[in-house]
């Protein structure tokens, strides 16, 4: 048994109904910014405040830490409390980060950042976690994705040093039509072993039925890969663009 994965489980669990700190965190590096309205209407904005992010949980950067050096790359980071911060968990819920200075039509999953869109996708409550520092952190490679014919072929590993259970890839579809709406597909991969990969395949267009009305073809690509999975004391939430595995996808001609 690895020493990393001893550390994992010699984690207490809740204590006097509060959530214990995480060990682990697995999910993509960015770096993020706040939003500062300006203006007399408030409808310009200045991005402030830069800080690291691991999925949605801001973090800082422990000695000897280049996590800037790490951003849009998925890692396996050991975290601990940040002296002189306070440690909590943020609940998430779907429209709680909806909030832009520019007017515009937000969907509830949707979140206003510096470099774009960003989407939420569904984090559990409880694992928004603030007040966390990286005291290791290495580059992992869990997921591979190819092209094979019409549809994309996904090879998991199981590459973080310790047992994975209840393990789903999540494949997130967008629009291709006005205002995108947003499908998934689901592949059940359940228990994973340390070192132990397995392969799944989903489309990377699918087409909801359409609804009363509408004309169009309702056609959604492929635009992220999300890996749930649980193990005490880790918390995951890792959401990986297609644009990773340097496979842009268009909208189908109408």
């Amino acid at each position: 048994m690895s020493s990393w994965w001893m550390a994992v489980v010699a984690l207490l669990g809740p204590v006097g109904g509060e959530m214990a700190l995480p060990t682990y965190m697995v999910g993509m590096v960015t770096q993020q910014y706040d939003q500062k309205c300006l203006g007399l209407d408030g409808y310009e904005v200045e991005w402030v405040n830069p800080h690291m992010e691991i999925g949605f949980s801001p973090v800082a950067a422990g000695k000897g830490v280049a996590l800037d050096g790490m951003a849009g790359e998925p890692v396996l980071a050991k975290v601990a409390a940040a002296p002189g911060k306070e440690t909590k968990v943020e609940p998430v819920k779907e429209g709680m980060f909806a909030h832009s200075c520019v007017p515009m039509q937000m969907r509830d999953d949707w979140i206003p950042a510096k470099e774009g869109i960003r989407m939420l996708r569904s984090l559990k409550a409880g694992q928004r976690w603030k007040g966390l520092q990286v005291v290791e952190a290495r580059k992992i490679k869990p997921v591979e994705l190819v092209k094979s014919g019409p549809d994309a072929v996904a090879t998991v590993q199981n590459d973080l040093g310790f047992p994975l259970e209840g393990v789903d890839l999540v494949f997130h579809y967008e629009g291709c039509y006005g205002k995108p709406g947003t499908t998934v597909q689901v592949r059940e991969i359940g228990e994973m072993k340390p070192g132990e990969k397995k392969e799944v395949r989903a489309p990377l267009v699918v087409e909801r039925e359409r609804t009363r009305g509408v004309t169009r073809e309702m056609e959604h690509i492929l635009v992220s890969v999300q890996l749930v999975a649980s193990s005490t004391g880790v918390v995951v939430d890792l959401d990986i663009p297609i644009s990773y595995w340097h496979l842009p996808l268009e909208c189908p001609e109408q």
